[in-house]
């Protein structure tokens, strides 16, 4: 399950993320947060489009995506946990895109790196477990993401599914820490099927 501000934008690419071979849904995913990381550190910085797209275009210091996620955990946007995620999420990115021989995910290298992946299902355990000890507040937050949360539970402890799952959740978590207040998220299902798949959360605003 994919969160999105833009879901008639994002919904079709999420639903061929999910029907394309291991290395193209490697790397589609990856690029998708790729972009969520850099929409999140750029939330961060002093508002100056010139000095942002220096930094973050061509040969900036903020181009890679290795250098986005070092920025990001110095900005505080996540802990260790997510850092090292990160990093085997783009060392298995890298390798669907630089190996030219067929490559999928039961590759050895592959599921080396995937061996740091996040178990989806232990970590939307966690989340719901710090959530319930908030009481009321917490409650209304795991009554808006119970549909996410039920999809994390629901991953298989597959390299594949590990790699798409920590990808949402890394998603998730850039999302839930750079949103505007006021706006409205949707969550949708993989493969979405209809509009009625889609699960609409609103932040609270008090």
């Amino acid at each position: 399950m994919w969160i999105t501000s833009e879901p008639e934008k994002d919904r079709a690419n999420f639903d061929e993320i999910h029907r394309m071979d291991d290395r193209a849904a490697a790397i589609i995913a990856c690029g998708y947060l790729d972009r969520s990381l850099e929409h999140a550190v750029r939330s961060k910085l002093r508002d100056d489009r010139r000095l942002l797209n220096k930094f973050f275009g061509g040969m900036g210091p903020l181009a890679t995506f290795s250098a986005k996620i070092d920025m990001g955990f110095l900005l505080d946007l996540y802990d260790e946990d997510y850092l090292s995620c990160l990093h085997s999420i783009r060392k298995i990115r890298n390798l669907f895109s630089h190996d030219p021989t067929p490559v999928d995910f039961s590759d050895s290298e592959i599921k080396k790196f995937a061996t740091n992946l996040f178990s989806p299902g232990e970590k939307a355990k966690e989340f719901h477990d710090k959530l319930e000890k908030n009481g009321d507040s917490g409650a209304a937050i795991i009554s808006k993401l119970a549909p996410f949360l039920v999809s994390l539970l629901r991953t298989e402890d597959a390299p594949r599914a590990k790699y798409l799952g920590s990808v949402q959740l890394c998603v998730f978590l850039l999302r839930m820490q750079t949103m505007n207040l006021r706006e409205s998220i949707m969550f949708l299902p993989h493969p979405p099927s209809s509009k009625k798949g889609c699960l609409t959360a609103q932040p609270d605003a008090s």
